[in-house]
């Protein structure tokens, strides 16, 4: 409990009428006194409720979460049966973009359970961290205040890059080298060595028919061959202290979205950038894979120290800005600009993607 120094003035103005109607008498001085009696008994009740005894639980909405969506929030309080005449809810989240409130009166007379409902707007990328929730009530002249930090659970969010949704097509004709587009896992791939004989399954080539097998046999058998593992994509974001924080976040959505859509239609790729380690680099195989990638990317800050060298030596596409378009020449199979002279909005990445693999490539 908070005294303040208008509560100190009240109740020592409170001791000097009690005195003076003693002393002096008189209908005023003892009508004076009974009000502010009565007025620090206003005051007094507002601080005797037990409000440890309010409990207050947080929910939001499932994710996943991106880069200038929304997040919707739940709290349900649950107060006692004193009859609070209002209680202040405080959630507090903290970000990159520094701390929020959001604050919330609810008046309890009648109502013990209550939800309030709020959406955060614009999210950021990177971690989003609920932290704790605060009560406080007092009286309706604001003397006297009572604070409590609520023990709710701490919510930790990972709000991934925004992305824009591509098609298969768009992804395949992007992602290319020495003109040859980028392979589906399910295609038919290139046979290297035999590695045995098999039952014949409709569908299999006439050509793959192993026919001396099969005339000794009587039944139709098929040649197994070991398939080719295709060949992995790089999509490498260049050093984060070449962009501006805008176009960093341009280039980071973009990475994005192709990681998203290689996730979706199974192509193999990876993610790497050079403001991180390699080996942290994640691929478009395994599982959970788009959450790695995603995850990965949401994490990447700007202006950041670390630059490792790339040691991967082909199949790369490069985002970076037009500065840096000769130190990639030779090593960059495509090479996609952001900012000035280049890409510079999200939307319209799509549009660049059909004259990209024309106008953006850098040959060897």
């Amino acid at each position: 409990m908070v005294i303040r120094h208008r509560g100190v003035v009240l109740i020592g103005g409170t001791l000097v009428s009690l005195l003076f109607a003693a002393v002096f008498g008189g209908s005023l001085a003892w009508h004076l006194c009974g009000f502010l009696a009565v007025l620090c008994v206003l005051l007094g009740y507002s601080q005797l409720g037990p409000l440890s005894g309010v409990r207050v639980t947080r929910t939001v909405a499932p994710g996943p979460y991106y880069a200038d969506g929304r997040l919707d929030v739940s709290l349900t309080v649950v107060a006692t049966r004193w009859p609070w005449l209002h209680l202040v809810v405080t959630d507090r989240l903290q970000s990159a973009q520094g701390e929020a409130e959001f604050r919330f009166v609810l008046t309890t007379i009648g109502n013990r359970v209550q939800s309030i409902n709020y959406r955060v707007p614009d999210l950021s990328r990177g971690s989003l961290e609920f932290t704790d929730i605060t009560l406080s009530t007092g009286d309706i002249f604001g003397v006297f205040e009572r604070t409590l930090h609520v023990n709710a659970e701490v919510l930790c969010l990972q709000i991934w890059p925004k992305i824009v949704p591509l098609r298969r097509d768009e992804v395949k004709s992007s992602l290319c080298w020495e003109g040859r587009p980028l392979r589906l896992r399910h295609s038919q791939r290139e046979i290297t060595q035999l590695q045995g004989i098999r039952e014949y399954v409709p569908g299999d080539r006439l050509s793959h028919v192993h026919w001396r097998t099969s005339a000794h046999t009587g039944d139709f058998k098929v040649k197994h061959f070991e398939p080719e593992d295709p060949e992995e994509f790089i999509v490498v974001l260049d050093a984060s202290r070449y962009f501006s924080a805008l176009d960093w976040e341009l280039a980071v959505s973009i990475a994005a979205s192709l990681a998203h859509a290689a996730c979706r239609s199974q192509l193999p790729l990876r993610v790497a950038a050079l403001d991180a380690p390699l080996g942290r680099a994640p691929s478009s195989a395994g599982g959970g894979a788009l959450f790695k990638m995603m995850d990965f990317l949401s994490g990447l800050p700007h202006g950041g120290e670390h630059d490792e060298a790339l040691r991967w030596g082909h199949n790369m596409l490069v985002i970076s800005t037009r500065e840096r378009r000769d130190a990639w020449q030779g090593v960059a199979m495509t090479f996609v600009t952001v900012g000035a002279g280049g890409v510079t909005s999200l939307s319209d990445w799509r549009t660049a993607l059909g004259s990209m693999h024309s106008s953006e490539r850098v040959r060897r």
